[in-house]
């Protein structure tokens, strides 16, 4: 087995497992130090408050460290497109959420021309406050969009609230209204709203309470969705432990191909001898039939010879 192991060729792709398996440590300690980073990420403190322009960008994805955080921003909220979002918990209680959609007028990096009119501001879905049943809900909508000026004619206000991932959009149950909105998603809002920004963020944010505070409406109480830093930690942890195993699994192959061969040749080796030793084996028996032949003191001794 050595002297096989020892050839050329396997110690060539010896050298060549070695490089493998390297790469795959290497990829299994990068697993490692973004767990351990993750891990220390969740330890640090909630970032502060800022401005939306610092913490979101419209068509773009949205940072972890961005979720969750107060951001302020000026514009206008285009009341033709105040909407209710059912199936929205506070705290234990199942109720509703007024929303609307805001042209950005200025992100606090960006000014967007000051008016959704000129063309350049993008949109963002906002909420606005929660309420219990449905009645309350419409109500206080109906009452947002008698209170709120055109879009057009409106001056830019400030809001200031918290960013949060966007929901995926789902189509609504069997028997349930078409138009019913399940999930705060912003790409499915924008396909409702009268005017839609030539941008939108792909994030929304829970308005802090001001106009709907008047509505009726009660503060939103949020549980940020950003994942769960121990379970990330898991997760890369996991995916190291996969690479090492990897690592193994290159010198595992490399020692069956090796065994294959060793194994292949001492077959053939053991095939190459047997003729031999059926031909010795033929002899021995003749030489021993003879003598069995002449201590009878039979005469067929030279016969059984021939």
């Amino acid at each position: 087995m050595i002297r096989v192991m020892t050839r050329p060729k396997w110690l060539a792709m010896l050298v060549l497992v070695f490089a493998v398996a390297a790469a795959f440590a290497g990829l299994a300690q990068w697993q490692i130090d973004q767990a351990v980073r993750s891990a220390q990420q969740a330890s640090q403190p909630a970032l502060g408050p800022t401005t939306l322009g610092v913490a979101a960008t419209p068509q773009e994805g949205l940072f972890d460290s961005s979720v969750g955080r107060t951001v302020s921003f000026e514009g206008v909220v285009d009341p033709r497109d105040i909407d209710i979002v059912t199936d929205r918990l506070q705290g234990t209680d199942l109720g509703y959420w007024v929303i609307g959609h805001v042209y950005v007028t200025d992100d606090g990096v960006t000014d967007w021309d000051g008016r959704p009119r000129s063309g350049h501001a993008p949109s963002l879905a906002v909420a606005f406050g929660w309420a219990a049943t449905l009645d309350e809900a419409q109500r206080s909508a109906d009452e947002l969009r008698a209170s709120i000026s055109p879009a057009a004619d409106a001056e830019p206000a400030e809001f200031q609230g918290r960013l949060e991932y966007g929901q995926a959009p789902s189509p609504p149950a069997a028997g349930d209204d078409p138009h019913t909105i399940g999930q705060m998603a912003p790409a499915y809002l924008l396909n409702r709203w009268a005017e839609p920004g030539p941008l939108a963020y792909g994030s929304y944010v829970v308005l802090d309470l001001g106009e709907a505070d008047r509505a009726g409406l009660e503060p939103i109480t949020v549980v940020t969705a950003a994942q769960d830093g121990t379970s990330l930690n898991m997760l890369n942890v996991f995916y190291a432990i996969e690479w090492v195993v990897f690592a193994l699994f290159a010198f595992y192959v490399w020692w069956r191909l090796v065994r294959a061969e060793y194994e292949r040749e001492r077959e053939t080796a053991l095939a190459m001898r047997n003729p031999d030793e059926r031909v010795e084996e033929e002899v021995r028996m003749r030489v021993l039939r003879r003598l069995r032949d002449e201590r009878a003191g039979g005469t067929g001794g030279a016969g059984s010879g021939r």
